[in-house]
């Protein structure tokens, strides 16, 4: 655990460490290592969960994973707005038995479970929720948030990334691509997808008093089209092949017409 190391170096007794790779540990052993480590350098240890509702994770997570990120692996390197559900998603979707997890070995009263939706973090900003939460008086530094590719260079990316293309050839590929609208599953899709996590968003509002709301999260899917945006159309085929073929002219792969 490098972050450990970093801590004893520098002898830090008050310490924010945020790393979205603890939200994957499903194993009890690497959390009971961590709790063992955590408590031998501070009297005070608070975790804070940041939760998302899931068919919208895992839509962002599609976004991330077309670039080449290892969630690709996990949600089964699926070109797509939204990955058909599989039983082996729910060791890192069911919140209710992950956070159950550390409630158990660093207790209830450690956890903090932030809903993370616009319109309930503090001034919108994930970095202002957090300090309100944990009652720290400092100015957040207002950072970039990740930008979200268009549906064509989604689909595209995820294409060039199960044919083996070279990351250098790839980003070369997205350069000559306008952005268009996000890549969407289907308003259904998306529901059927949440129903495997419901019922689980309900018992761990039952064990952490997350929200008035029973589900914890809003049940408007109305951000989503009616039909699927997998489906390339002849504009969104005519933006790729624009892009593949000023990739090829740029390499003098092929003469230019106007040579």
């Amino acid at each position: 655990m490098g972050f450990l190391t970093e801590i004893d170096k520098n002898e830090l007794s008050n310490v924010i460490f945020s790393a979205e790779t603890l939200a994957w540990i499903s194993d009890v052993r690497q959390l009971k290592t961590l709790r063992k480590e955590l408590r031998r350098r501070f009297n005070k240890v608070e975790i804070y969960f940041y939760i998302r509702r899931q068919d919208l994770l895992v839509v962002s997570h599609n976004q991330e994973a077309s670039k080449g990120r290892p969630s690709r692996v996990f949600y089964g390197n699926q070109s797509v707005a939204l990955p058909k559900y599989m039983a082996e998603f729910d060791e890192y979707l069911d919140y209710h038995s992950k956070l159950s997890m550390w409630g158990d070995l660093f207790g209830d009263e450690s956890i903090k479970v932030r809903i993370f939706e616009e319109k309930k973090l503090v001034d919108g900003n994930v970095v202002a929720d957090f300090l309100y939460a944990s009652g720290l008086d400092l100015t957040p530094r207002l950072l970039q948030s990740n930008q979200s590719l268009g549906r064509e260079k989604v689909l595209l990316s995820h294409y060039m990334l199960d044919a083996g293309v070279p990351v250098e050839v790839r980003k070369k590929v997205l350069e000559f691509i306008e952005d268009s609208e996000r890549l969407k599953p289907s308003k259904q899709e998306a529901q059927e997808f949440y129903a495997h996590y419901r019922s689980s968003n309900i018992a761990l509002n039952n064990r952490f008093n997350v929200s008035e709301k029973e589900s914890i999260f809003s049940d408007n899917f109305d951000s989503y089209p009616e039909v699927s945006g997998d489906l390339w159309d002849a504009n969104s085929v005519g933006r790729a092949v624009y892009g593949l073929i000023n990739v090829l002219l740029d390499q003098d792969i092929i003469d230019s017409p106007l040579a």
